[in-house]
C-alpha cells in the first residue's frame, strides 16, 4: 500500500482515466493508502489467530465504550467533572468492594451520571452490566427478572469469548 505497487498500482494508472476534475480525489486516496501503509499493527506472536482477534475486538470495544460518554445526553454540560468526582469516590486503585448510593429527585441526571461513569470504568472489569430503572423494573417484573438480565449478560459475553477462541 505504502509504495502503491501490485494491485495498488492501478490507482496511479487510474488517475488518467478519472480526468482532471477527480485528480484531487485520487490524490487523497493515494495519500490515505500511503498513511495506512505506514501504520503499525499488533504483533500476533505465538498466539492462536482467534485469541489474537478476540484481544483486538476487546481493545476496540473498550475504546468505543469510552467514547460513548459524549452520546449519553443532549445537555451533558459539566458531566465529565461530575463523573471524575464520582470516580474518585470509588478509589478503583484499591481492590475492595465499593457501594455508592446516589439519591435525588427524578429527572436531575442521576442515571445519566452513573451511565457515563459505567462507560468510563466498565472495561477495567472482567464482567460488567448496567441496570437502569431498578426500582421500576423490580416492582413490575420482580427481582428474579433483574437477576436473569445480569446472568444473561454475563453468559452471552462468556459464550462469545469461547466461540471466538474456538474459531
Amino acid at each position: 500500500m505504502r509504495e502503491q505497487s501490485g494491485q495498488f498500482t492501478r490507482i496511479g494508472q487510474s488517475e488518467k482515466g478519472f480526468g482532471q476534475k477527480n485528480a484531487d480525489k485520487v490524490r487523497r486516496w493515494r495519500d490515505a493508502l500511503r498513511k495506512a501503509g505506514n501504520l503499525t499493527g499488533w504483533p500476533l506472536g505465538d498466539r492462536f489467530e482467534a485469541e489474537f482477534i478476540n484481544s483486538i475486538v476487546e481493545k476496540i470495544s473498550r475504546r468505543l465504550s469510552r467514547s460513548c460518554t459524549n452520546l449519553l445526553a443532549f445537555h451533558s454540560v459539566g458531566l465529565d467533572s461530575q463523573v471524575q468526582t464520582l470516580c474518585s469516590f470509588l478509589k478503583l486503585e484499591v481492590e475492595e468492594v465499593r457501594i455508592v448510593g446516589i439519591s435525588g429527585s427524578s429527572g436531575i441526571g442521576k442515571t445519566t451520571l452513573v451511565r457515563a461513569l459505567y462507560h468510563q470504568i466498565a472495561d477495567q472489569f472482567d464482567r460488567s452490566c448496567f441496570l437502569a430503572d431498578v426500582k421500576d423494573i423490580s416492582s413490575r417484573d420482580g427481582l428474579v427478572k433483574m437477576q436473569e438480565t445480569i446472568l444473561v449478560t454475563f453468559l452471552v459475553v462468556e459464550f462469545l469469548s469461547l466461540a471466538t477462541i474456538l474459531l
